[in-house]
């Protein structure tokens, strides 16, 4: 649901449903034992006043709810990327209280991006290596690349460009962040990329 209006679902292709089950897994066994949940089963996200969003995995570290339709407190939210309006869910769930990372992976190729909240800044920081891990402080787990692209195989001449390069990239991608981005605020958030040195503006 967008602004109270309802939104069609995009549907998925079994490499999106196959990423989002090894790391669904994965999360489950990790968090274990702790007061942290993944959920995976259309888990609303509350970003702004009429917006549900249903993000591909929540990692719910709220009160437990068994007949919640939303999550209590969406402190990790996994998006795949693969859907075009990327920009400007990320900058909804910025403004999520009680968010602390959001976890793009790309289903593209094995590139995974963690935007971590970082005081006033939020920070990408990309990884694309098969050994490489990715640490979640927040709930003090890691997740390595070979465990979430278990079993998936990539075309060797794969795309020119991967579906976060495309969402991410500042000369392209960005540029229409600034049209839906508020010229004044009593606070500010910085969504910052290391990669390309490009700051914007958004809310807290």
């Amino acid at each position: 649901m967008t602004d109270g209006r309802p939104v069609e679902v995009a549907s998925t292709t079994q490499r999106h449903r196959d990423i989002t089950s090894n790391t669904l897994s994965l999360l489950h066994t990790l968090l274990r034992g702790s007061s942290c949940r993944p959920t995976a089963i259309q888990t609303g996200v509350s970003t702004r006043q009429g917006t549900v969003r249903y993000p591909d995995i929540v990692v719910d570290c709220g009160a437990l709810d068994d007949d919640a339709l939303m999550a209590t407190e969406p402190t990790i939210i996994i998006e795949l990327v693969t859907r075009a309006d990327l920009e400007k869910r990320m900058l909804e769930y910025a403004s999520t209280p009680g968010t602390a990372c959001v976890l793009l992976i790309d289903s593209g190729c094995k590139r995974m991006v963690p935007c971590d909240r970082d005081s006033e800044c939020w920070v990408e920081e990309p990884y694309h290596n098969v050994d490489d891990v990715i640490k979640l402080p927040i709930v003090d787990v890691e997740l390595a690349l070979r465990d979430v692209y278990f079993g998936i195989q990539f075309r060797e001449a794969g795309p020119a460009m991967s579906n976060i390069h495309r969402a991410m990239d500042a000369k392209t991608a960005l540029k229409p962040l600034v049209s839906i981005l508020p010229h004044q605020t009593e606070d500010h958030l910085w969504l910052t990329h290391r990669s390309n040195g490009l700051t914007l503006p958004g809310i807290r």
